[in-house]
């Protein structure tokens, strides 16, 4: 989801409670999350050249079934009655595509591809412009092979993660 829809969805939420007298649970900004395909490289050039076509694969394969509101079908992410809702709310309505390209999917922030120190900033941007206090990061997607997927995680865990947790 990129992440003006995904701020959109949180502000929402917020508004919504505030409507409603009701009160927004206390983790909820931590907890709200967004899920993104990462692939981080020595380098940018070398992040891209590795996972472009990958990326590729995965927007206009795995993703292009999909759209905003079908995205919500998943089995297992909503109980009957937000399937009701959503129903009433979507019935006749068509969603954004989930289809991005590279560049496209940098800039709405679906994508996270580059050095440890642009995935960083990236990450930060997930929080600043989405509101996401959770990223769920796929670390191998498309046609992504398992090698580059392990290189991914390894160099990630190495240099990206241990700069997110100190905030």
């Amino acid at each position: 989801m990129p992440l003006t829809q995904s701020a959109f969805v949180y502000e929402s939420y917020h508004q919504l409670a505030k409507e409603q007298e009701r009160e927004v649970p206390k983790d909820f900004d931590d907890m709200f999350a967004g899920i993104c395909a990462v692939y981080c490289a020595e380098s940018d050039a070398q992040a891209r050249a590795e996972a472009e076509e990958h990326v590729h694969a995965h927007f206009t394969k795995a993703l292009a079934a999909f759209d905003s509101n079908t995205m919500s079908l998943i089995p297992g992410h909503m109980m009957p009655r937000g399937m009701r809702t959503w129903l009433a709310a979507t019935s006749g309505k068509e969603g954004q595509s989930l289809v991005f390209g590279f560049e496209e999917a940098l800039q709405n922030g679906t994508l996270i591809v580059g050095s440890p120190r642009t995935c960083i900033e990236l990450i930060r941007r997930q929080r600043a412009e989405g509101k996401r206090g959770m990223l769920l990061a796929m670390f191998q997607f498309g046609s992504l092979p398992h090698k580059l997927a392990m290189k991914n995680i390894a160099l990630f865990g190495k240099e990206v993660l241990p700069a997110i947790r100190e905030g």
